[in-house]
């Protein structure tokens, strides 16, 4: 089989569906298959993949032993037939081509990483604070240190896969940029696919967005700890005393609907670094 689509779903009944018939309406004419693992689920999620009918088939995998989309994902990776992986997520919408434009980037000894667009799936406030337009090229990872492919919008070879050891299940966050970093230290190249077009769905609600973009900095400060002797440094120490007054005297914001997600994820991102730095034991805030 030429391509294996990994998926893990938690809770997603409300937008599993949408995905599953997008992918149904690919134009990709190779041989590939959908697998959805379903990371302990407590709503009707694998009752709608069941009931969703794609043309190529498509596998319901529990892995409910441990949480987060790295497990899920290497469950998936396991059980995949592909000589490639493709990984999207269960809330995203993907293209026509979306298939067809990150094979036609395929190479065994490469990542390939399409384009993630929020247009369609946000709305105007969340796309002003999150970014509303779709990214051209590879964006950076944490830290800017290298480029880093996402795992809702990626393809690697099944073997290269294995031979990086997968996803750190131990992530709760950033095991795609782990696994982008780990490719690039053993020379291996993160390639872009434009044609691949995945349609991208932020958080949509203020508190959910919140706590999403504290995980990221929480873990923001293991990459710091994990990869500091390839380049990561701290934030100089004024500049993170400079930005806690712009939060303190930028309360007023709060005020105007049209900027308070600014203040918020602002406020998120460097509450999670002081979480981080007592997580691991690393101070970087």
């Amino acid at each position: 089989m030429d391509v294996s689509v990994v998926i893990p779903m938690y809770n997603a009944a409300a937008t599993i569906r949408e995905q599953l018939e997008a992918l149904a309406k690919q134009d990709f004419q190779g041989s590939w298959e959908v697998l959805v693992v379903d990371n302990g689920s407590v709503d009707d999620g694998p009752k709608v993949v069941r009931s969703t009918t794609l043309s190529v088939p498509c596998t319901v995998l529990l892995a409910p032993e441990r949480q987060g989309p790295p497990y899920a994902r290497n469950v998936g990776a396991r059980h995949a037939r592909g000589q490639y992986l493709a990984f999207a997520d269960a809330d995203d919408v993907a293209t026509p081509g979306w298939l067809r434009g990150l094979m036609e980037c395929a190479v065994p000894d490469a990542i390939c990483m399409g384009v993630l667009d929020p247009t369609l799936l946000n709305s105007k406030e969340i796309q002003k604070a999150r970014g509303a337009r779709p990214n051209i090229g590879t964006p950076r990872g944490p830290l800017d240190l290298m480029l880093s492919a996402w795992g809702s919008n990626m393809l690697i070879s099944h073997d290269l896969f294995n031979e990086l050891g997968g996803f750190d299940p131990d992530l709760l966050c950033g095991d795609d940029a782990d696994l982008s970093y780990r490719a690039q230290l053993v020379g291996k190249e993160i390639r872009f696919a434009p044609d691949a077009v995945m349609n991208y769905r932020y958080r949509d609600n203020l508190r959910s967005l919140y706590l999403q973009v504290r995980e990221w900095a929480t873990w923001d400060v293991w990459f710091f700890k994990r990869y500091r002797e390839y380049g990561t440094r701290r934030r100089p120490l004024t500049k993170a005393l400079l930005g806690w007054w712009w939060q303190v005297s930028r309360i007023p914001l709060l005020l105007f609907p049209g900027r308070r997600v600014d203040w918020w994820i602002a406020l998120a991102q460097r509450v999670g670094n002081i979480r981080g730095s007592i997580r691991f034991h690393t101070l970087y805030i």
